[in-house]
């Protein structure tokens, strides 16, 4: 039997599973951007795509550097 997530455990899951399903959203944006050939919406969706890791590395380096 697993023993239940703490409160701080319970935040981080919920945070990379709300991380990863607007992810997986933008990815699945751009595929259909890019098989639609539909240029600017497919930069538009890179660009979010590039602000939203560049918040992930920034929170990563934020951990590292606080351990």
């Amino acid at each position: 039997m697993t023993k239940p997530l703490s409160a701080s455990e319970s935040h981080r899951v919920a945070y990379i599973n709300d991380l990863m399903a607007r992810l997986n959203a933008h990815t699945d944006c751009l595929y259909e951007d890019l098989m639609d050939f539909e240029l600017e919406a497919a930069q538009r969706t890179a660009q979010e795509l590039i602000v939203l890791l560049d918040d992930v590395v920034s929170s990563l380096d934020e951990s590292s550097n606080s351990h």
